[in-house]
């Protein structure tokens, strides 16, 4: 294959059969190559003027409910004359959740360390206080009067302040976030905590209103390794294909199109012949005094409408293979010059790879620009 903008030379005597497509080569995606640059010099842009003018701390120290960054002197003019804010926190480097089990809606302040030990009461926090400084409720609550606070436990959906939900569990240090010690030791814990959130809970309340949405989760569960299973065969037939394209191109692109098309017909039968049962195994009459009926009267309109499209689908794929069998030769070219590809430049193969991963580049920095924007006056 030639260059961008090479001429292809004497190259199309080697694959006759690819005819003009190899005569008219040049370059191509200009127009997307441009937008593509200018959106990475954008991005780079925001980025740079994120770590410039935004809060840098925030990010790395977290920081309480009244704007105050944690572990650092904090001045900033949009804030003055509102309460407990621009506070010298040097002495308060941790960030602490008031009740861990809600972080949607807990309250935050700034600490001097998180929690070594459990605490389960108010008097324990006292004590706790005396031991070490370490203040774990709101700004404006003397500590002498931390006895006196009213007690809440994690089943008090509004316990957020101003002292924290009980019991306050032994806690340390990540990324100047206080989190359970258990998580932190072992993060899969953190899938526990999350199933009991409120987030998830008002998430699953508002699904679970929907019959659809019920059936849904409940297929997916029931077929979840036979999905696993299936995506595993598929990628090891995609790259045994792949290999063989080299080899025995020309068999391959008649298996294909052979399977593919006895694919199509085995399912639609294999559907209609699931409607046929459905449709003489009901009584119409049970419909209305037996329960479970109503789902076997659901499922026969839902495999009717299922093989309706199948049919339909069939029927074009066949359709397409008959009016375009002539043009295989085609195809078997164009394998053949992919192969030749392969052959040369391996690598290639793991192009998927490298996308996904610049992809996951750019989301984790789009969610630190927007954190460092989030500090920008």
């Amino acid at each position: 294959m030639g260059g961008c903008c090479c001429c292809p030379g004497n190259r199309e005597r080697e694959h006759p059969a690819l005819g003009s497509p190899l005569k008219k080569r040049s370059c191509t995606d200009i127009p997307c190559f441009i937008v593509f640059f200018l959106y990475w010099g954008g991005m780079i842009g925001i980025l740079v003027f994120s770590l410039v003018f935004g809060r840098v701390s925030r990010l790395l120290n977290g920081f309480d409910d009244y704007g105050n960054t944690c572990g650092v002197i904090n001045n900033h003019p949009e804030f003055n004359g509102e309460p407990y804010t621009n506070q010298d926190m040097t002495g308060r480097p941790y960030q602490f959740f008031m009740n861990i089990y809600n972080l949607a809606e807990t309250y935050m302040i700034c600490v001097k360390e998180c929690p070594t030990r459990e605490l389960k009461d108010m008097s324990e926090v006292y004590q706790y206080y005396n031991e070490t400084g370490t203040r774990l409720c709101n700004y404006n609550i003397d500590p002498k009067d931390y006895k006196s606070q009213k007690e809440c436990d994690l089943s008090f959906t509004n316990c957020f302040g101003p002292c924290p939900a009980f019991p306050v569990w032994q806690q340390g240090s990540l990324f100047s976030r206080c989190l359970p010690q258990d998580i932190i030791d072992n993060p899969l814990n953190a899938v526990g905590l999350f199933t009991n959130s409120t987030v998830l809970s008002t998430f699953t309340q508002f699904f679970s209103q929907y019959r659809f949405f019920n059936e849904l989760a409940a297929s997916f569960y029931t077929v979840r390794y036979d999905i696993l299973y299936l995506m595993l065969i598929a990628l090891g037939l995609a790259l045994i294909l792949v290999f063989m394209l080299r080899f025995v191109i020309k068999i391959v692109v008649w298996f294909i199109v052979i399977v593919t098309a006895l694919v199509a017909i085995g399912g639609t039968a294999a559907l209609w012949v699931t409607y046929y049962r459905l449709q003489v195994g009901l009584d119409p009459q049970l419909q209305h005094t037996v329960p479970l009926i109503r789902i076997m009267v659901d499922a026969r309109t839902a495999f009717l409408v299922y093989s309706i499209v199948a049919t339909v689908f069939t029927v074009i794929l066949l359709l397409v293979i008959l009016v375009m069998r002539k043009r295989l030769q085609l195809a078997v070219a164009l394998f053949q010059e992919a192969g030749r590809v392969l052959e040369h430049s391996p690598l290639i193969l793991i192009q998927p790879v490298w996308t996904y991963l610049f992809q996951l580049i750019i989301l984790v920095g789009g969610i630190i620009m927007l954190i460092l924007c989030a500090g920008i006056s």
